[in-house]
């Protein structure tokens, strides 16, 4: 893995634990974000399967 996707990794991952908080006090925009993360699989550990 080189440096940009280690950078872009670490900013997913930033950016999924500020959606989730936002999410959890009914943040539409957030749960929207939150959910885009999952589906695209971005901050979240992927499921192989």
């Amino acid at each position: 893995m080189n440096d940009t996707n280690h950078t872009q990794d670490e900013s997913a991952q930033k950016a999924f634990e500020e959606y989730f908080e936002k999410a959890s006090r009914n943040d539409a925009e957030a749960q929207f974000k939150l959910g885009n993360c999952y589906r695209l699989g971005r901050g979240v550990a992927q499921n192989e399967k």
